[in-house]
């Protein structure tokens, strides 16, 4: 039977339009075994079996979005294993001769950044690139963002995976804290409308200087990969009573600092960044994630106080996003149509950056183990640089997705993550 298809989730299939790609993808490398054969070529007909199988399992993935008497509705498809489930010629993307497998899908990942979901079918798909490598397959699986949010792909991603033996079960997703409920009355509805205005006023009203990170989007897209060891990562936010996540984000803060002085811009006392947080929003709906705007300190060239200032906001703004929850206008289309255009010239955030937790163990795609996971972030309003971690096994994998106008300073973006990130894994540059 046709669902409605829910306010968030509408919403951001209203955002995918031109520049804006809205669709959430991860990348992977699949080593030899199953479908992948010694040398990196892929056998698409088991892959295709398996997954098929798997998408069943999966409700939204054998849906597509169409309008019944103007109303846009959930209904049922079954994909189209040949059109869902292909083989990705790598061509010129391969990048130069000895290229890292990283770089190699790092490339792959930036076309496909710019390449939106075909609306008329189910809003997924999976890509294998054959021989990446010598000896290794490369992997993308993208889902549309109106189907999920980040932690509802995460729990795709672990349903089409196959989990090694003793494998971590696919957990339900949590319940964030309940707020309290607006009654369904005219005068409930009148304060609801103030919510959302005053909200939005709050955070829209909000402004940074001119800065080469905001503007309209422009193709082509560069990404970035890079990844650290998720004990040592935990050993080191131990230290600091953190968490992983907000010694990624001190991180980020420090690389932040020296892109504005590569850009030739004036480095900001703070930077906002906007960072989703799950909250509670209407059942069924594939998007249930609020924002908390986290000013990043810039300036701060002590580590240790850098990670404790992100650590005491991180935790004052979790809670202000949970109860706020979905943010007011976003938990419509027509609130998404009228910020749309808001959203192209905002000045609240710089930038933004998200972290999900993937599967605590290996697990294998048709008999193939994937290695490595990457996130691919979607760059959106007139954000141009996006953030992206995910943990998987024992890896701690960032990405980095950033627009033509900051393509050529992603790289040394990239390297100072990386360079951050191993201060704070090595206690004697970051005590505790």
């Amino acid at each position: 039977m046709p669902e409605p298809v829910l306010g968030p989730d509408l919403a951001n299939l209203v955002l995918d339009r031109g520049e804006q790609v809205y669709a959430m993808t991860m990348a992977g490398l699949l080593a030899p075994g199953g479908a992948v054969g010694p040398d990196g070529s892929v056998d698409i007909d088991p892959l295709r079996t398996v997954l098929m199988d798997r998408v069943a399992t999966i409700p939204r993935l054998g849906q597509r979005i169409a309008f019944r008497h103007g109303r846009p509705r959930w209904v049922t498809c079954l994909p189209d294993p040949a059109a869902h489930i292909r083989i990705l010629p790598a061509g010129a993307d391969l990048g130069a001769p000895g290229a890292e497998p990283a770089e190699r899908l790092a490339a792959i990942g930036a076309r496909l950044a710019a390449v939106h979901l075909p609306l008329d079918r189910p809003l997924w798909e999976v890509l294998v690139v054959p021989a990446l490598t010598a000896t290794r397959a490369g992997l993308f699986i993208r889902v549309h963002h109106a189907a999920a949010d980040g932690l509802e792909m995460a729990r795709i991603v672990r349903a089409l995976l196959d989990p090694l033996p003793g494998a971590d079960p696919l957990p339900a997703r949590a319940a964030p804290p309940r707020r309290p409920t607006v009654p369904p009355s005219t005068r409930g509805r009148l304060a609801q409308l103030r919510e959302a205005a005053a909200e939005t006023r709050r955070i829209m009203g909000r402004r940074i200087a001119p800065t080469a990170l905001l503007g309209p989007l422009a193709s082509p897209r560069t990404v970035i990969l890079g990844g650290a060891a998720l004990p040592e990562l935990r050993r080191a936010a131990s230290r600091h009573r953190a968490t992983p996540h907000d010694v990624f984000l001190a991180a980020l803060a420090g690389a932040l600092s020296d892109l504005f002085t590569r850009l030739g811009e004036p480095t900001p006392v703070t930077l906002p960044v906007s960072v989703p947080v799950a909250v509670r929003g209407p059942r069924g709906a594939g998007n249930r994630v609020g924002a908390m705007i986290l000013p990043l300190p810039l300036q701060e060239p002590d580590r240790a106080r850098r990670l404790a200032t992100i650590h005491r906001l991180t935790v004052e703004e979790k809670w202000r996003a949970r109860a706020r929850g979905l943010f007011p206008p976003m938990a419509t289309a027509a609130g998404a149509i009228l910020l749309s255009g808001l959203f192209r010239r905002q000045h609240a955030v710089g930038a933004l950056a998200s972290t999900v937790p993937g599967p605590r163990n290996l697990r294998t795609l048709a008999g193939a183990r994937l290695e490595t996971v990457w996130p691919v972030p979607i760059i959106s309003m007139n954000a141009r640089l996006s953030i992206g971690a995910v943990s998987y096994a024992d890896c701690w994998s960032w990405a980095l997705t950033a627009d033509a106008h900051l393509g050529p300073y992603a790289a040394a973006l990239g390297d100072a993550i990386g360079c951050e990130l191993a201060a704070y894994l090595d206690p004697d540059t970051v005590g505790g």
